[in-house]
């Protein structure tokens, strides 16, 4: 147990006030003994007292009953009662106080008969003589006859027992005496043991706390002094702890001042105090690094000689004004290095009154110098990028009003100056359906965060004018502000007009002429219009095929135009799967006779939900280039792998492969894996395309597999559940595409 200070303070105060208690305890034990010896005396006296009168009743009684005989004279009969009463009284009281004395209570009680027997007789003597007067005197002789015997045995049984109470009463010593006896040595010894136990923890206490404060007195000189501290005190209490605590100071303290040392001798900034003339006291070696000279011969130069010549007035001012001042202060100054340079300072000084000197730290700001010119010459760029943008900037917060804008904003909404935005809501640009402005604002957020949603802006002039927004959070985390960009689409809406007349013109103009032309030769080619000569066979041939790959080409662009735009319509439905495998290979199967390349699948059980012209429309697509770039003799495997929402469909070839780099390219617009694949192999590098758009359609996801040189695996995943959620979003997906919306 670790013995603290305070417990020995505990010690030092318990001790004796147990000594003065158990003093107390012995006291107040004697006390009590004495009182019950002098209970025990009284009482004794007080049973010889009752025994003496108790021996002289009979006799008065007697006398008076032979008085009130003789006299009949009430004052004698008065008498005889009164000693019987007594008699009666002191016989009751000695067999109370005899009760816890066997020996004593039996004497008593053999007394208490004899005087009961006795008295009975002279009750009925007296009862009688009342009634019968006839000889009182010979019967009153007769019963003091009879009583006589009995009062002289009753009497000297009395007697006995007063003198053996006297004799013991003889023998006990006297209490008071004694008692004072004992308590006058109980205080002389108490006093004694009291001033020898002070005495001894007061040496105890001096010898084990004083010591060792005066050696924690010694160290803290010492300590001030910067010498070495005297060893740790021995013990356990708080002294020894806050000696302790002391040593651990004493090294925090000179650790300190080894770091404050090895930081001012390793700064980058050069430290230093200067008096108040300005005269360098002390500098830290970094002054060689910064200003290239050593700091011994800094020392007794005024600081202001560093200075350019302009500004050495003025810097002299301001450490004159900081002199005496409590306050820090900073600022910046330009020095003259010896190599010729000059270099930008940037000072914090703090007077220092205990020192009498300017404490400084001088920090090379050369570089943030440069940093910040550049950071302006940034922004200025930035600011001439963002003034030339072909784009609207907006800058808004939360509840959508305007806090800048750049002038394209100003020139796109026909506003004259760009501060006529600024404060306006945001809301108020463009047309919506909402009933209000914050559903409005709503809405914008919901549908263009994070992407571009056309709405139709409105000008200043109140013209209308399409316009692609997206809001992206600005400032970071917290800020509360959005940056929209605004694009005005009115050139790509005439764009798309005008690509939507020249599909018509495609669809009509071209695609119509050619349906005939390859109507005729085909009619040609069966002999329909008469027989041709081989050669003339060959040619038409050669000429059909070209027209059926033209009208191919001609279906692929307006399908993949439509597709893009929406507008083909698929009649989605829960729909087996194998059927439309059927379908799909029972059409392709003249194409793989012809390229001597089998197709195999399986039975499925799965069902999908989707349109099965359109499938079919990807399948043939798919096998048709597996077909066509498979080397005969081998065989195409069709596979259909279940899923818990989705059933995947896999094509699998054993062609050339596709290069890696080739693979995200190959679902783009007239890209093929080789150039000359469109000559060599035919197709138009359109069918991917149609593929992923039909399938995105059907909410489902497209995607090729392949390793060169060892075949390749296309595969796309359908939804297989009656997806009515799919299918809706899906129409909002080609609603959205079909036109833009107006807000």
């Amino acid at each position: 147990m670790k013995f603290t200070l305070s417990r020995q303070v505990y010690l030092l105060i318990c001790i004796p006030l147990i000594l003065q208690i158990c003093f107390v305890s012995v006291l107040i034990w004697l006390v009590n003994a004495a009182n019950e010896k002098t209970l025990i005396q009284a009482e004794l006296k007080e049973k010889i007292s009752t025994l003496e009168d108790l021996y002289s009743l009979p006799v008065q009684m007697r006398n008076a009953a032979t008085n009130y005989v003789a006299t009949s004279n009430d004052a004698d009969l008065s008498e005889y009662e009164r000693a019987r009463q007594q008699m009666r009284s002191d016989i009751d009281k000695l067999l109370k106080m005899t009760q816890s004395e066997a020996s004593q209570l039996s004497l008593i009680k053999r007394l208490d008969r004899d005087i009961t027997d006795g008295l009975r007789s002279v009750d009925d003597f007296m009862a009688l003589m009342q009634t019968d007067k006839t000889d009182v005197l010979g019967k009153f002789s007769d019963l003091k006859q009879t009583l006589i015997p009995i009062e002289i045995d009753d009497v000297k049984l009395i007697r006995s027992f007063v003198v053996e109470l006297k004799n013991e009463d003889n023998k006990r010593p006297n209490i008071q005496k004694e008692l004072s006896d004992q308590i006058i040595t109980l205080i002389l010894l108490s006093m004694s043991a009291n001033v020898l136990v002070v005495v001894c923890l007061a040496v105890w206490f001096n010898m084990g706390t004083a010591a060792r404060l005066g050696v924690l007195m010694q160290n803290t000189a010492l300590l001030a002094m910067g010498k070495e501290l005297l060893p740790p005190s021995k013990g356990s209490d708080e002294i020894s702890d806050l000696d302790e605590v002391f040593h651990k100071m004493a090294a925090v303290l000179r650790e300190a001042e080894q770091k404050e040392r090895a930081i001012v001798e390793n700064a980058v900034d050069v430290i230093c105090s200067l008096d108040a003339d300005g005269k360098f006291l002390r500098v830290s070696p970094a002054s060689a690094t910064v200003w290239q000279i050593q700091p011994e011969d800094l020392i007794g130069q005024r600081v202001i000689q560093l200075c350019v010549p302009e500004q050495r007035e003025s810097f002299a001012q301001t450490l004159k004004s900081l002199v005496s001042s409590p306050h820090k202060s900073e600022f910046e100054t330009l020095m003259q290095l010896p190599d010729g340079n000059q270099q930008h300072i940037l000072w914090s000084v703090q007077w220092s009154r205990a020192e009498n000197a300017l404490f400084c730290v001088a920090h090379d700001i050369t570089e943030r110098k440069r940093n910040e010119e550049a950071l302006k010459e940034s922004e200025a760029r930035t600011r001439s990028i963002i003034d030339t943008m072909p784009v609207g900037l907006i800058l808004f917060d939360r509840s959508g009003t305007v806090e800048l804008v750049n002038p394209m904003m100003r020139k796109m909404f026909r506003r004259h100056r760009s501060d006529e935005l600024l404060g306006s809501k945001l809301t108020d640009l463009y047309l919506t359906p909402a009933p209000n402005s914050d559903k409005k604002l709503d809405e914008l957020f919901e549908k263009a965060s994070g992407r571009f949603h056309e709405v139709t802006a409105v000008r200043a002039d109140s013209s209308e004018f399409p316009a692609e927004v997206l809001v992206t959070p600005f400032g970071g985390p917290g800020s509360g502000r959005l940056l929209g960009i605004i694009t005005d689409v009115t050139e790509r809406h005439e764009i798309e007009r005008f690509k939507n007349e020249f599909l018509g013109v495609v669809s009509h103009e071209l695609r119509n002429p050619l349906t005939a032309i390859r109507g005729s030769l085909k009619m040609m080619m069966v002999g329909a219009l008469g027989q041709q000569t081989e050669q003339a066979q060959k040619a038409i041939t050669i000429a059909e095929r070209s027209a059926t790959r033209l009208i191919g080409l001609v279906n692929d662009l307006l399908d993949a135009e439509k597709l893009e735009a929406g507008k083909l319509d698929m009649q989605f439905e829960l729909r087996p799967l194998y059927p439309i495998l059927e379908m799909s290979v029972e059409s392709v199967k003249a194409f793989a006779d012809e390229h001597n390349v089998s197709v195999q699948y399986q039975q499925t059980a799965s069902q999908v939900y989707a349109d099965d012209h359109r499938i079919v429309q990807v399948l043939i697509n798919l096998l048709s280039n597996a077909i066509k770039y498979s080397p005969k003799g081998s065989t195409v495997l069709i596979d259909v792998v279940p899923g818990t929402d989705m059933d995947e469909v896999r094509i699998t070839d054993q062609g050339r492969g596709i290069p890696p780099s080739h693979v995200n390219s190959l679902f783009q617009r007239f890209k093929q894996v080789e150039r000359t694949d469109a000559t060599a192999k035919g197709g138009t590098g359109l069918g991917l395309v149609i593929c992923k758009a039909i399938i995105e359609q059907h909410m489902g996801s497209i995607g090729v597999e392949s390793e060169l040189g060892h075949g390749s695996t296309f595969w796309f995943k359908l939804p297989n559940r009656d997806a009515s959620a799919v299918a809706s979003e899906s129409s909002l997906m080609m609603d959205s595409r079909r036109q833009p919306e107006i807000l």
